[in-house]
């Protein structure tokens, strides 16, 4: 059995979230149409679901995370979806979402579109993208396997009919993309965490999407490094995709991230909510003028906060996880510029 942390996620009716949704879209969006509908049969085209709908007890699953990439793979995370449903008490759950596939059974490292729907009446069709020999994509179908590795962000739910969100966007006109900006506008309107996950279909144009290949042997110390890591693809249309996402920004939850399965601990919960207010450990005053440290890394500028991000080439609107952030503090050893375990007050 995993080690479970829980969190009670605000929960707006679907009218109220369809209008928040509405006029969010419509910022970055020319056309946008938000309804609340009853779900069609995501078992048929162009969903292929492995259940028919999203409701009954919805959750989300956080489980792993990048950090577990960094600065070297972690190889002995290895998850079941199987003791997951058991931990939460959903032996029966529909599971869909995204994650790193299961690299002891693929051969390689791979990202993982996992869906399936687990107990009676018993429906595998999880899916993997993995690199082929010569660099291409390749789409593998999992039937019987059940494990993925590192991390998986997941929308668990009974797989029943109901009534459900239908969002269409066309022509963006904004510089954030569908699922930022949904989760940006459901943010700046409630002030607890919203969970959401479901399926959307691009119909036409490309998107961007990445793969990872096998684990670094080389240490990944910055955003930089991990996306020189990834191989990016222009996906043409149709496609399908599953996402999940939590509206609340990395540091106002109770725990930085909203990480229900990797507890933060209190120095790191400490030192976000220090780097993202700007009161640091090193921070001095003179004449009423913020006064920083030079900067331990580049040696060149005072070590603020915004100098921090964009030394280490980091940004908590691009950032995987807050806890990357973190490690990445920690690695290159500006922990201490931030946060001081016997500072005052902490």
């Amino acid at each position: 059995m995993y080690k479970i942390e829980e969190y009670k996620l605000f929960q707006p009716s679907l009218d109220e979230a369809a209008i928040v949704l509405q006029d969010g879209l419509s910022e970055n969006f020319n056309y946008v149409d938000v309804q609340v509908v009853d779900c069609p049969d995501l078992r048929e085209k162009p969903y292929m679901l492995a259940a028919e709908g999203l409701c009954g007890n919805p959750s989300i699953a956080d489980v792993g995370g990048v950090e577990y990439l960094m600065p070297l793979a972690k190889k002995d995370k290895v998850y079941d979806f199987r003791e997951i449903s058991k931990s939460i008490r959903m032996p029966n759950a529909f599971i869909i979402g995204p994650g790193a596939g299961p690299r002891p059974h693929i051969g390689i490292n791979c990202e993982m579109m996992a869906n399936l729907k687990l107990g009676e009446k018993e429906n595998i069709n999880t899916h993997v993208a993995k690199l082929d020999k010569d660099g291409a994509c390749e789409l593998v179908h999992l039937k019987d396997n059940t494990q993925f590795c590192i991390l998986g962000n997941l929308f668990i739910s009974q797989g029943k009919p109901g009534k459900v969100l239908k969002v269409v966007a066309k022509n963006r006109k904004g510089s954030s993309n569908f699922v930022t900006t949904m989760r940006q506008a459901l943010g700046n309107m409630f002030e607890s965490p919203v969970g959401v996950g479901g399926v959307f279909v691009i119909r036409t144009g490309k998107a961007k999407l990445h793969i990872m290949p096998d684990y670094s042997e080389t240490p990944l110390k910055s955003t930089e490094d991990v996306n020189n890591w990834l191989k990016f693809f222009n996906m043409a249309a149709p496609l399908s995709c599953l996402s999940v996402f939590v509206s609340s920004d990395p540091y106002k939850g109770r725990k930085p991230g909203l990480s229900l399965s990797l507890p933060c601990d209190r120095q790191s919960s400490t030192c976000l909510s220090r780097l993202a207010s700007g009161h640091l450990n090193c921070l001095t005053y003179s004449e009423g003028n913020k006064i920083y440290p030079l900067c331990s890394k580049c040696q060149q500028h005072q070590a603020s906060p915004k100098h921090i991000l964009d030394c280490l080439g980091l940004d908590w609107e691009e950032i995987y996880s807050p806890l990357l952030v973190i490690d990445f503090i920690k690695v290159n050893r500006f922990l201490d510029l931030v946060y001081s375990s016997d500072s005052i007050g902490d």
